[in-house]
């Protein structure tokens, strides 16, 4: 219903249960919803994730955050899942499309849909913010 409401160009993955949310899926091996989206930061922190620098590209397995514009709160997170990358015919500089899988909250499936293709709380504005446990590379030659 989702899907058809907003013609977002969503792929299912998995269908509804009722475990888990998008935090149980990202952090908790769809085990168990994780409720407080206070304290998913305080996730990131102490697990060791970083935030992307704007020059870093998202890999496969990093989680993308998509934050309130202006207080930062989190909102929802999703894991990218697919990356497409352009080749040759002038393409080379073009940002890839990057997909997500996400779920929406504990009574959705999972979906797979490009990571701007979201609408959050009534079409609440937010930012894109990419995290990852790889250790950084910048200033590796």
């Amino acid at each position: 219903m989702l899907r058809q409401s907003y013609g977002m160009n969503w792929r299912p993955r998995k269908p509804a249960t009722g475990v888990y949310n998008c935090a149980g899926m990202v952090w908790a091996s769809r085990r168990t919803a994780l409720t407080n989206p206070q304290q998913w930061r305080v996730v990131l922190q102490e697990d060791n994730y970083r935030k992307l620098s704007k020059t870093e590209r998202p890999e496969l397995g990093d989680i993308v955050v998509y934050a309130k514009v202006g207080s930062g709160e989190i909102l929802h997170v999703a894991r990218v899942c697919e990356i497409r990358r352009f080749e040759g015919g002038g393409m080379e500089h073009a940002r890839p499309i990057i997909r997500a899988v996400s779920k929406w909250d504990a009574k959705f499936g999972e979906d797979i849909h490009a990571v701007s293709d979201v609408f959050l709380n009534g079409g609440e504005q937010f930012d894109v913010e990419y995290w990852t446990d790889r250790p950084s590379t910048e200033g590796i030659q």
